[in-house]
């Protein structure tokens, strides 16, 4: 990678939250030297603190400047991999290579498995083999020849992973490229370039709140500062655990830390409330009623953040809870491709042969993809299929099905002649029928053989993509979906997804360059890691509240921030050493390579800048887990959080007896419904009102059942259903909470 000489870049510290924000403000209008047209590129940690960095300082409301200060004008905002694209990929694209994707390394790691596996011979085949190795190359794409050489050394495991990653490397260098080969693309135009086309491009750089700068990263800004004045807002908390990645970064790009002094958590009694529940579902319950209280006494929605430590099961939960109280939201997706429509109906074809195309997985791909289409008879197919004796494999699908077919065929003749009885209509419905097994018999063995023939020998990947798209049409076809394209009524998550699975099939058929022919289980897996990336958003930043990981916390400004999770196990969650490359060996690589340790510091960064972007908190501590019958304890920090409120030493065992104003204690769901001074959902109203909803329909029925089961008699709510009209739940294909309503 080319290297220029290092130009001390300005640094200006900060704490976290508004005050960088002033500070980055400052740092524009200074670059700028009253020239408002004055080209400035921010480099950020991340597109939302971008986002965050634009508003804010296109409104004018920041520093003492005030609507006279300069605004967003010629002020270009990106992250450091944005800014290398721009810089270095129209070079790159020059020679005839394209950007990889994690398929594309993954078949090249499986090409460098196949030549040589070495130590990893017996599990050459495993999927976790090759995942693990997908991730180490990303890791080890960022290291120098120095690094990579004293990480081959530390033993035959650790030489064995740089080994097949530098193959794999070499397998893509012709035609591919990855962030590393991007960035020295990037240097490399920074060198030729005159100095005035870089400072009419790029003008004066300002580095906005580092946090975990890749080597590659910080030689770019570095290059650039060589030639362009350069300014690094640098946010610190004041403790070394949590400071750690913030000073490794700066010392990449060549400038040292300013000293900082601990300075109190951003926390008083007045502005913060500790919430205890008794798990993280009633946790969520109760964090959506604070938001609507927030909301009710004034707080602007967008101005609310929800931020947890780790996904499950906060993500899904927030997102859940704040759409049934009507809440608008926005932040990160929790749904990958492989759960929806499109996404899941592939990987549930290519599956089927797990179980030997159990009776239960043909039926429920095709119940998948026909959505509801009357055209499709699944629930007749399948009281037919049980009936004629399918368990599992093509015998019973084939002679099975044919035998039941001919059996109705039979009676209908039987019927015809006289010798049973049966009137005209009869006989119809019989021979309707045996049409009908005949039509599943065939789709099924479409489905068995077709997958049979791909599962006989390897393919070209191109191949591979057309005959899955074909196999899925032949079931949308039978299912009654037409040509298995999404629907206008389809709602919009799932129609951009089916154009995110389209996209993801169009780069397996590109793969034929770097890995030969795939068999189909191969195909299958990558198809797996391109389906595991998730939709992107839900919603747009800025409209209603925040749903995010705790990583969103560096660089917001707002009102109120709710975090949840404050137990150990979530904040900081479990430090699990690399299998690969375990925390002593990466130590080889001359702090090139992360330590997995380190993530406790990064967790407890995250946790003060959240506590520093908005003047008003929500700490959540879940006692327990109800899934895993568990008592948690509280987080580390939340006793220090707790600490400076009470005024002295609180230890965690300590903090769940505590009783002060700022720490309010939900002993249960219902203690929680009753107490609440709004319900947030329709089913929190009804339970509060309970018998009091007079005229309510659903608040009467379950007082019904309650009493129902309460009483000595035998009733509907006992398993009498005698006299009771109840549709018959095998007349169509239902859920078990539908069947239970």
């Amino acid at each position: 990678m080319p290297s220029l000489a290092l130009v001390p870049f300005q640094v200006v510290s900060t704490p976290y939250g508004r005050p960088a924000l002033e500070a980055l403000h400052a740092a524009v209008a200074a670059a700028k030297r009253g020239d408002p047209l004055s080209p400035v590129t921010v480099v950020v940690p991340s597109n939302h603190v971008g986002v965050t960095c634009r508003r804010l300082l296109a409104g004018g409301t920041l520093g003492p400047l005030g609507p006279r200060a300069p605004r967003v004008a010629a002020v270009s905002v990106a992250t450091a991999g944005r800014l290398a694209e721009l810089l270095g990929a129209a070079r790159l694209a020059d020679a005839g290579r394209r950007p990889v994707s994690t398929p594309v390394v993954a078949a090249a790691v499986r090409r460098a498995l196949d030549e040589d596996p070495g130590l990893f011979a017996p599990v050459a085949r495993h999927p976790a083999t090759e995942a693990a190795l997908v991730a180490a190359y990303a890791e080890l794409s960022d290291l120098s020849p120095g690094a990579r050489r004293s990480l081959a050394g530390a033993g035959r495991r650790a030489h064995d992973v740089v080994r097949l990653c530098h193959r794999a490397r070499e397998v893509l260098a012709p035609g591919w490229y990855d962030e590393s080969d991007l960035s020295a693309a990037a240097l490399e135009a920074v060198g030729a370039w005159p100095v005035e086309r870089l400072a009419a491009g790029v003008g004066h750089l300002v580095v906005h709140l580092p946090q975990e700068l890749l080597r590659r990263q910080a030689a770019l800004l570095s290059g650039l500062a060589a030639r362009l004045p350069g300014t690094v807002v640098v946010g610190t908390t004041g403790r070394d655990d949590a400071d750690r990645d913030v000073h490794r970064s700066l010392a990449r790009l060549g400038t040292s830390p300013p000293p900082v002094v601990a300075a109190p958590l951003p926390v008083d009694p007045a502005s913060t409330l500790v919430v205890s529940t008794s798990d993280a579902d009633d946790e969520v319950r109760t964090a959506v009623r604070l938001v609507l209280e927030a909301a009710r006494a004034g707080t602007p929605l967008e101005r609310i953040g929800l931020l947890f430590g780790t996904d499950v099961p906060y993500g899904r939960l927030l997102h859940e809870h704040l759409a049934a109280a009507g809440i608008p939201r926005n932040g990160v997706a929790v749904r990958p491709l492989a759960a929806t429509v499109v996404g899941g109906a592939l990987l549930d074809l290519l599956a089927l042969p797990d179980h030997d195309y159990r009776r239960a997985d043909v039926l429920g791909l095709l119940s998948r993809v026909a959505d509801g289409s009357a055209s499709a008879p699944v629930a007749a197919w399948e009281r037919d299929a049980r009936a004629a004796g399918v368990v599992a494999g093509r015998t019973d699908w084939d002679a099975l099905l044919r035998l039941a077919a001919d059996g109705h065929e039979r009676a209908a003749a039987r019927a015809e002649e006289g010798g049973d009885g049966r009137d005209e209509a009869w006989t119809q419905a019989r021979r309707r029928r045996a049409g009908r097994v005949r039509r599943l018999r065939d789709v099924a063995l479409a489905l068995v053989d077709g997958i049979s023939a791909a599962q006989a020998s390897p393919a070209p990947w191109a191949e591979r993509v057309a005959w899955l798209r074909h196999l899925a049409g032949q079931v949308a076809a039978a299912a009654g979906a037409p040509a298995g394209a999404p629907q206008d009524d389809w709602p919009e998550e799932e129609l951009r997804a089916a154009e995110k699975v389209a996209a993801a099939l169009d780069r397996l058929a590109s793969l034929d360059g770097i890995a030969g022919p795939t068999t189909l289980d191969a195909f299958r897996r990558t198809l797996e890691l391109e389906l595991d990336a998730d939709l992107g958003r839900v919603g747009r930043f800025g409209e209603g509240v925040l749903v995010a990981p705790l990583s969103f916390a560096v660089g917001l400004d707002l009102d109120l921030v709710v975090v949840l999770g404050m137990a150990e196990g979530s904040l900081p969650a479990p430090v699990r050493d690399d299998a690969l490359l375990p925390d002593d060996e990466r130590r080889r690589a001359e702090g090139e390579l992360p330590l997995r340790r380190d993530r406790v510091g990064r967790d407890h960064r995250r946790v003060a800048a959240a506590l520093a972007a908005a003047p008003r908190h929500v700490l959540c501590l879940p006692r327990g887990d109800l899934r895993a019958s568990n008592e948690r304890v509280p987080s580390r920090w939340l006793a220090e959080v707790a600490t400076q409120l009470a005024g002295h030493p609180v230890t965690t065992e300590a903090l769940a007896s505590l009783d002060r104003p700022w720490l309010r204690h939900v002993p249960s769901f219902a203690a929680g419904v009753t107490r609440a001074p709004f319900p947030a959902t329709e089913q929190e109203y009804r339970l509060r009102a309970g018998a009091a909803a007079a005229g309510d329909a659903l608040t009467a029925a379950g007082s019904a059942l309650l009493a129902g089961r309460r009483s000595a008699a035998f009733t509907r709510f006992d398993g009498n259903l005698a006299g009771i009209d109840v549709p018959s739940p095998v007349e169509d294909v239902m859920s078990s909470t539908r069947l239970e309503s």
